[in-house]
């Protein structure tokens, strides 16, 4: 586990600092380390069914990248670019949530690498397509999470409202910015803003997002085209 989190840890470094391909590299070798994990922990059944007073893998939250150029007044709806720093957690047994935090993590990084990739680069198909991917996993992901026993004696609770908003966020700049499918990207965008409007000064006291960053992203509704039904 330790080197998936190094992986993944360097790749944040890289992200902050603009190296995107770099970035993907790490992530990519993250995914396939945690595969490797799982596939080994779980013929061994090194997991527990239950672990109590669980450490949260996640640490922090990145700066945003310092490739993205587009802006919400270009027409442009912008994905929530800040990704998750892991902390290893060796002082505990291993558990199956904190191992599907971690994939959580993974995925939800890696498919913003991508998204910011062909923001910054054009409309890269292969992107796009690894970005909307990564994004639904993640999401099935966090789903099964939040209904795990483990999840209430964790430090997971806040980062798991933030990833949940942030995932709505980014499917809707992708609906909107590459896939034009205007309905879904509306739907996405009042999802994140309802949930992010109860939990704003927790982000914000918290330094997981500033407060221009929040700005920019409320404006992402007003951007969308409104589709209306053809006429009969």
């Amino acid at each position: 586990m330790e080197q998936v989190i190094d992986d993944n840890n360097q790749g944040l470094y890289y992200y902050e600092a603009g190296q995107l391909e770099n970035a993907s590299s790490c992530f990519r070798n993250a995914l396939y380390g945690i595969s490797l994990l799982r596939d080994v922990s779980i013929q061994n059944s090194d997991f527990p069914q239950f672990a109590q007073h669980i450490c949260s893998p996640i640490k922090g939250w990145s700066l945003p990248a310092k490739s993205a150029k587009k802006t919400p007044d270009q027409g442009f709806s912008l994905p929530f670019s800040r990704i998750m720093l892991l902390q290893d957690c060796n002082a505990q047994p291993a558990s199956l949530f904190r191992f599907n935090v971690v994939t959580l993590a993974i995925l939800f990084n890696s498919a913003v690498v991508n998204h910011a990739y062909s923001d910054s680069h054009g409309q890269i198909t292969e992107a796009i397509e690894a970005a909307y991917e990564g994004y639904e996993n993640a999401f099935m992901i966090l789903e099964n999470l939040i209904d795990d026993p483990d999840r209430s004696s964790s430090s997971f609770s806040l980062h798991s409202k933030i990833v949940r908003a942030a995932l709505f966020n980014n499917m809707g700049a992708l609906f909107h910015n590459n896939l034009c499918q205007y309905s879904d990207a509306t739907r996405c965008f009042r999802s994140y803003q309802l949930m992010m409007g109860v939990m704003d000064k927790q982000v914000l006291q918290n330094g997981f997002i500033t407060t221009e960053e929040l700005l920019q992203l409320s404006m992402n509704l007003l951007v969308v085209p409104i589709t209306t039904a053809p006429s009969a």
